[in-house]
């Protein structure tokens, strides 16, 4: 009913513009629901059992979407070029340790072409998640423990596994460079010993 304002029904849910929440909070309206804040303020929502370690909030800064976990900002969206970036400040870290080879893990990296069950018209590239775990445990997570969450991959970080092989690539080129021209010096050599013979 477009003409309720509001309505709290006896189970606790909340209804903005209808008369029948079906959620917590349910929102129905004909526009985009919008949330009005000053400044840089934003919308924070809060564990209720951790709410000082364990809240989420997403606020506005004038060129930015930005979202931050307990306080500290974690990723933000550009509002011009829609570029997702993540936080990675040296004052932030600790633990700082150069990766290991990943060269032979990634060729045992098996990409696929898949369809997602129910969504057989749409088919997409990636990875299995439980192929990866044990190669690069550090991108694949679950939500939860439990046997019903399901595995995903961390995609972006895949990238900095792919620049490290890269990196080890062109070390092997360049060992391999090293020992042509030192090869070739030594044909150079043994010709013109033959020339002057």
């Amino acid at each position: 009913n477009s003409n309720t304002l509001f309505r709290m029904v006896n189970d606790g849910k909340a209804g903005f513009g209808t008369l029948s929440p079906i959620t917590d909070i349910t929102v129905i309206q004909d526009t985009f629901p919008s949330f009005d804040t000053p400044g840089e303020a934003g919308i924070t929502l809060y564990n209720h059992f951790a709410p000082t370690t364990s809240q989420w909030t997403i606020y506005n800064s004038n060129t930015y979407l930005s979202f931050a976990f307990s306080g500290t900002r974690v990723a933000y969206v550009n509002n011009t070029s829609g570029a997702w970036t993540a936080t990675s400040d040296r004052r932030l870290k600790e633990n700082i340790i150069p990766m290991n080879s990943v060269l032979n893990r990634v060729m045992q990296l098996e990409p696929v072409s898949y369809s997602f069950i129910g969504r057989e018209n749409s088919q997409t590239i990636g990875f299995i998640a439980q192929d990866v775990e044990p190669l690069f445990p550090e991108v694949v997570s679950k939500d939860d423990d439990s046997e019903e969450s399901y595995y995903g991959i961390a995609y972006g970080n895949m990238s900095i596994i792919a620049i490290k092989a890269i990196q080890e690539q062109q070390q092997i080129i360049e060992t391999q460079q090293q020992q042509i021209d030192a090869m070739q010096q030594q044909i150079d050599e043994l010709n013109d010993i033959i020339s002057n013979m």
